[in-house]
């Protein structure tokens, strides 16, 4: 049985600190959308590559998964990936220059899964960071260590863009996508509160 693991990668340009864009904070991935890369699971090729208009459907039929697990109660789960949904589009129609979307897809075409990233500073130092939007494994694709290789896909491509690190949200109740992240290295650092008011509220009544 092979593991997963990295095969080859093409070389592509990457920003670095000295770059006078960079220095001017104006984050652009317009001409790095050429980017290919490859991998191999359980003897199956995956290939790497910017997700293309032809693909709109079929990916925004993922979508729905970014909501598969126990959510809190007040949440509805539509509202968990629409605004991503918004955003990919925005992509497809090339009107972003700070976000990127890649699909990871079989031999046949068929699409496995999905990530999607915008270069913008870090919340408090304020450096060259990446914020991971969405990632997600088809359900036909899970348990085979997809996840892993699209995660490393995301930090890989933010890392050559110019980020120094690489953030995203993840919801208390979401287990599986926590434990990968924490398999990863990733450090919970913010905890997001909210509190649902009655039709109403009554302070300073007990």
């Amino acid at each position: 049985m092979i593991g997963v693991r990295e095969l080859c990668k093409m070389e592509i340009p990457s920003w670095g600190s000295n770059d006078p864009y960079f220095q001017k904070k104006t984050w652009n991935i317009m001409g790095f959308d050429r980017t290919i890369g490859y991998a191999l699971i359980m003897n199956i090729l995956i290939t790497y590559r910017p997700v293309r208009i032809e693909d709109k459907e079929e990916v925004l039929s993922l979508f729905p998964e970014l909501a598969d697990f126990e959510l809190p109660v007040q949440r509805v789960a539509k509202h968990l990936w629409s605004g991503d949904a918004e955003m990919l589009c925005t992509v497809l129609e090339q009107k972003s220059t700070v976000t990127f979307a890649d699909v990871a897809v079989d031999r046949h075409g068929s699409i496995l899964g999905v990530i999607m990233v915008t270069l913008r500073e870090e919340l408090l130092s304020h450096t060259p960071s990446a914020h991971l939007e969405t990632i997600i494994v088809a359900p036909k694709a899970r348990g085979n260590g997809l996840g892993t290789l699209l995660l490393e896909r995301a930090e890989q491509r933010a890392f050559e863009l110019g980020a120094k690190s690489l953030t995203l949200h993840v919801f208390f109740n979401n287990i599986r996508a926590r434990s990968l992240y924490k398999k990863h290295g990733y450090e919970e650092e913010l905890f997001r509160c909210i509190k649902w008011f009655d039709s109403v509220p009554r302070w300073g009544s007990s």
